[in-house]
């Protein structure tokens, strides 16, 4: 027979706790509920084949200084250190 560790007793009770809390209430239900909701339209956007997860930089004009990257210069700098000048 296996025994059964501490750990896994103790993981048990709280994740038993855990779905008394989220089911003993309407109100808490309909948070979770909403958190769910969250997560699936997140997903839902991130799978989207409308949205391009990496901008086309052919249609940006020559010459343009309107930056699409997701990070800026201000971005790679480290606080503590003066920027590198280039």
């Amino acid at each position: 027979m296996r025994h059964l560790s501490v750990r896994t007793v103790f993981a048990t009770i709280l994740t038993l706790s855990a779905i008394e809390v989220i089911a003993s209430s309407s109100a808490a239900a309909g948070r979770v509920g909403g958190a769910l909701q969250g997560l699936s339209t997140a997903a839902r956007y991130l799978m989207s084949p409308a949205v391009p997860l990496i901008p086309d930089l052919r249609t940006r004009k020559s010459g343009s200084t309107q930056s699409t990257a997701l990070l800026t210069e201000a971005d790679l700098t480290i606080p503590s250190l003066p920027p590198v000048q280039g």
